[in-house]
């Protein structure tokens, strides 16, 4: 076996490769069996056709050494990305030029790999100045307050709704006399103590009472994500189904014990003690994002494939898929509701992604540079934790024991290791 590579534009490799005669006869056993397999011969149990007639069923002895060469090129194939380091990023594309039997084959590989770092930007020279992490007191009473919403008793009354109430209805919304499309709501909650996000609906709906229908006109904010209503007046027609009473728990020693804490003061405590370590989370990513931010502006690189951008474009698009989906929002109607379809959305990621995969372009050559690597053990570990983290999950478990996960955690733990490193260098 002998071959030979070029270098093509966008990051592809063309190996040229001639796999010997002798060589290929040592994949035609496996071919003719493969083959017997296959095709269905009176007379001859499957697997186990002589090669003489299954070349008469097949039309020719071609299609036995074209099975050959296909299981040859897979083999050599392999065998050259390991000999060559090469890290293919996408499948092959295999084009015999030349096979006959008891000759060499010919054949043409064309496969996108993963570009080269031209010139890697000097993180020496980058620094990034660390924001101080405080959480406010007001910060630690909001979330108190909304603890206390998740503790309130709803209690159905007949009577006119109050401020602090809340009521049930059924909303219709128009526009000039036709029906807003998304503007109809059935058995939709209004807590008349809190900002609505159309102003002026609560003012509204104060004093309504079970059964009651109401109509009247509202103007939407000018910046409402929905353009074609955005500053307009829209016509509301609303009928209130119930009317409930609130009666929230006082924040006090007792509310805090009912949490699992001694003391509302020792409640306090532990949120702010974890909202600190949330905000320095986000402070840490922050960092990171800067850091790569600079390396991808003064970096260089070869041409970025195809195969990649689309791929982080597809990550992008399903990380925002589930943001819609933890809003409550249906991501098709979502869409309806701006205007765009999914390929528009892809359309708008696309710059993005191309930044995203040169940060990871960049993380793997400092890797290499700094000799930054993980150990077996701290691999063995983190899968150990991960095990331990879903041991009621059978299916994760599975996941987790696939062996190609390992590959995962690896780049994983480097990419953390990269990244700690980084802060650790440029911020000041």
């Amino acid at each position: 076996m002998n071959h030979t590579i070029k270098k093509l534009p966008k990051s592809s490799l063309e190996i040229s490769l001639t796999i010997t005669a002798e060589e290929l006869e040592k994949f035609v056993p496996t071919a003719i069996e493969e083959l017997s397999k296959e095709v269905k011969i009176e007379g001859f149990r499957p697997g186990k056709v002589p090669k003489e007639i299954l070349a008469q069923n097949l039309g020719g002895e071609i299609k036995i050494y074209e099975r050959a060469a296909e299981k040859a090129i897979w083999q050599f194939y392999a065998e050259i990305l390991n000999k060559e380091s090469i890290s293919e990023i996408g499948s092959p594309h295999f084009n015999i030029l030349k096979i006959a039997p008891k000759n060499p084959v010919e054949v043409k590989i064309t496969v996108p790999v993963l570009p080269e770092v031209i010139k890697l930007a000097d993180w020496k020279k980058i620094k990034i100045p660390a924001k101080k992490v405080e959480v406010a007191d007001e910060e630690i009473d909001k979330t108190i307050r909304e603890v206390q919403k998740m503790q309130t008793v709803e209690k159905m009354v007949n009577r006119e709704a109050k401020k602090e109430d809340k009521i049930l209805i059924d909303m219709d919304m128009s526009l000039d006399g036709v029906p807003l499309e998304g503007g109809q709501a059935k058995n939709h909650a209004v807590y008349l103590n809190e900002p609505y996000y159309i102003p002026g609906l609560v003012e509204k709906l104060i004093g309504a009472k079970k059964d009651e229908a109401r109509e009247f006109k509202l103007s939407f904010p000018k910046e409402h994500y929905q353009k074609n209503i955005a500053g307009k007046d829209v016509d509301f027609k609303i009928k209130t189904l119930d009317v409930f009473e609130l009666a929230a728990p006082e924040i006090d020693d007792e509310f805090a014990q009912k949490l699992g804490q001694k003391s509302l003061a020792e409640l306090k405590q532990l949120l702010k003690d974890n909202m600190a370590a949330e905000a320095g989370a986000k402070e840490k990513e922050r960092q990171e994002m800067a850091i790569l931010e600079e390396l991808v502006k003064n970096s260089q690189f070869e041409d970025i494939p195809d195969v990649l951008i689309n791929h982080e474009v597809e990550k992008m698009v399903a990380e925002y898929k589930n943001q819609i989906a933890q809003h409550g929002l249906n991501f098709e109607e979502y869409l309806l509701s701006i205007k765009k379809s999914a390929n528009d959305i892809r359309l708008d990621f696309t710059a993005k992604a191309v930044e995203r995969v040169k940060a990871s372009l960049i993380i793997r050559k400092l890797a290499e540079q700094e000799k930054i690597e993980i150990s077996d053990k701290e691999v063995a570990d983190e899968i150990e934790k991960e095990l331990n983290l879903y041991k009621d999950s059978n299916e994760a478990q599975s996941q987790i024991r696939r062996p190609e996960y390992v590959g995962y955690v690896q780049g994983f733990l480097t990419n953390r290791k990269v990244l700690d490193f980084l802060r650790e260098k440029c911020v000041k």
